[in-house]
């Protein structure tokens, strides 16, 4: 079964609700958050993806400290 993949929309609604940052372009979140093997274009998104991954290691210790004080 796969999984379904959020929307930009979505995600950039997430980030925003945590952060308070808005995305100009939505892509790049999208980017930012999609591992490379997921990709079938021969893009290189490694930069983006480390962005991505603390990004998501941030909003995950933020949750884990709100709910476990």
């Amino acid at each position: 079964m796969a999984l379904k993949r959020p929307t930009g929309e979505t995600l950039a609604g997430l980030v925003k609700a945590k952060t308070g940052h808005v995305f100009k372009d939505i892509r790049l979140l999208e980017t930012a958050l999609t591992h490379s093997s997921a990709v079938k274009a021969a893009t290189n998104n490694q930069r983006l993806e480390f962005l991505g991954d603390r990004v998501l290691g941030l909003v995950v210790a933020d949750m884990l400290f709100e709910k476990f004080p």
